[in-house]
């Protein structure tokens, strides 16, 4: 004998429901993974502009402690460098390249990279760093080594 009172969900609509939950979740995924990329990319694009006031001020302090005029600043993964140690707190180690300054201090140019982007801005530097002067290192777009150290003077 059934019992009429039965309640509760049969096991064919709660898979519809796992189903229909699951294609909203693609979907949110979807839209939701091409923001966090931007939000890196910005975040790389302020952590730039962090590194590019740390060589300003390492520019002046040098201007005011020492005789020799320091324009190229280089930026080593080890945290050792001027930079690194005494003008960026807490930096991360996977930054690597190098900031150069005029004979005045201005920028001049950025080589830098944190492993996943990276800018190289040689005209017009002085501008800030935008977003279409981000590129991602892949298999097209790849970091020379050779913008890591700063050209003999």
């Amino acid at each position: 004998m059934k019992n009429k009172n039965n309640k509760g969900f049969t096991l064919v609509e709660l898979l519809a429901v796992i189903v229909i939950l699951a294609v909203i979740i693609l979907i949110a995924v979807n839209a939701i993974i091409p923001q966090m990329n931007k939000a890196r990319k910005n975040s790389f694009i302020d952590e730039v502009a962090v590194y590019v006031q740390a060589a300003e001020k390492a520019y002046v302090a040098n201007q005011i402690d020492e005789t020799t005029v320091v324009t190229c600043f280089p930026v080593a993964g080890s945290g050792d460098n001027v930079l690194n140690g005494n003008y960026v707190k807490k930096a991360d180690t996977a930054y690597k390249g190098r900031i150069e300054l005029d004979s005045d201090g201005n920028l001049s140019k950025i080589y830098l990279t944190n492993g996943k982007y990276y800018v190289v801005k040689t005209s017009n530097a002085t501008a800030k760093v935008a977003s279409s002067d981000v590129v991602t290192i892949d298999s097209t777009h790849t970091w020379a080594s050779a913008n890591e150290t700063c050209p003999a003077s």
